[in-house]
């Protein structure tokens, strides 16, 4: 048996050697589960801003689309002539922000879509627009301007009618009400309950829906225009023409409001005014029938 010198190293047995070398592949394993976590996080951390960033940039852009395509909820459904160049331009340019900016870049974006369903209304699809918007209030049953939007889009061929169809009233006022129940303060859709209740003939119930939408939305003009357009029907002139100034005082530049305020001057018996306004209304892009 070898005598082991004096101020010789132990040398370490075979079993300590086994032992060290599985901590030692247990720590390397360790450290490259930690690295491996680690790159995932990173890059699931890159990806998340990258959506945060393809998110805001179709929020912009569905942004710059809706003031192409009206820039205010009032002039948002108003149908644009094929003739009238300077406006199909810019539904042209609406179409192209929403399919390549918006959509293309992020298919399921709702309001890129919603926006897509209006262009197609405004430029005469509105069955197409219906359809569109049916499909997205029912991908997105929690998104109320959806359920409105689809609610405008049900009510846009009964607006010519002298008598709406009850029971087509009914299928805009469920869509309606359904953006009611998830946002009760929304107040574009208290003026579209408004309205619906002014076709229906219910007149005192849509004053009560225009006013819930003016306490809701003091500065929202649209529901002054429609509050003037019933008041007129129920002959109450004085209140008509209160509702007609602040429409006009509330937004300038919406032409309706300048015509509801020239039928209440008409009204008044103050036909130079009444001209002005209706002027005016015609400016901004009103088109006022002429009778024989």
């Amino acid at each position: 048996m070898a005598k082991k010198n004096k101020g010789e190293p132990a040398k370490p047995s075979s079993q300590k050697l086994a032992i060290a070398g599985v901590l030692l592949t247990a720590a390397t394993l360790a450290l490259g589960i930690y690295n491996a976590n680690a790159g995932r996080a990173a890059r699931e951390a890159e990806a998340k801003q990258k959506e945060i960033e393809l998110e805001a940039n179709a929020n912009a852009a569905a942004d710059r689309a809706f003031d192409s395509l009206g820039g205010n909820d009032f002039t948002l459904w108003v149908h644009v002539e094929p003739t009238d160049r300077a406006n199909m331009a810019k539904m042209e340019e609406a179409r192209r922000i929403i399919e390549n900016e918006v959509l293309l870049k992020s298919p399921r974006h709702v309001r890129g879509r919603e926006l897509r369903a209006i262009h197609l209304a405004k430029t005469g699809r509105i069955q197409e627009a219906t359809e569109a918007l049916q499909q997205l209030t029912s991908e997105n049953p929690g998104y109320p301007r959806g359920w409105c939007n689809y609610g405008t889009a049900l009510l846009a061929p009964l607006q010519s009618q002298d008598k709406p169809d009850p029971s087509a009233l009914n299928v805009a006022r469920a869509a309606v009400e359904r953006c009611l129940a998830l946002e009760p303060k929304y107040a574009i859709g208290r003026n579209l309950e408004g309205h619906i209740e002014s076709m229906s003939g219910h007149f005192e119930a849509a004053i009560i829906a225009y006013r819930s939408a003016i306490d809701l939305q003091p500065g929202y003009a649209p529901a002054y225009v429609n509050l003037a357009n019933v008041l007129h029907e129920l002959g109450r002139h004085d209140d008509e023409a209160t509702a007609a100034r602040e429409a006009v005082s509330r937004d300038g530049n919406l032409p309706n409001a300048h015509f509801a305020n020239g039928r209440s001057l008409l009204d008044q018996g103050r036909k130079r005014d009444a001209a002005s306004a209706f002027a005016k209304a015609e400016e901004l892009g009103f088109k006022i029938a002429v009778s024989d």
